[in-house]
């Protein structure tokens, strides 16, 4: 007998992509909004993997940023302790832009 391809051991969802999901209309609507990205005129299987495509892009740009912008953020991204040397910097990091916040205010103040 043959079983067409389809196998009933197993969990299916060992099987099924995870990261798929069925976006509402109006989800679409918005993300479209913000990219820019004509999302419309994909099928719409084709139109849930761009949208999954964009979200990460999304989420990797924002880990880029927060890599540059915190000493501290990979290691918290993956679950472990900041080294003392990234709390340090990024102590000092802070104290830098406390004084070059003063220092904007104290300027603006002097030339009104």
């Amino acid at each position: 007998m043959s079983s067409g391809g389809h196998s009933n051991v197993g969990f299916p969802s060992l099987y099924e992509s995870q990261n798929q999901k069925h976006y509402k209309q109006s989800e679409v609507e918005e993300l479209q909004k913000h990219t820019g990205e004509n999302l419309k005129g994909f099928l719409p299987k084709d139109q849930e993997a761009e949208v999954n495509r964009l979200r990460s892009q999304d989420v990797q740009r924002r880990q880029a940023e927060n890599l540059k912008n915190d000493p501290t953020f990979a290691a918290t991204l993956h679950g472990n302790k900041p080294h003392k040397g990234a709390i340090i910097d990024k102590e000092i990091q802070q104290e830098e832009a406390e004084q070059l916040r003063k220092k904007g205010d104290a300027m603006t103040g002097k030339s009104m």
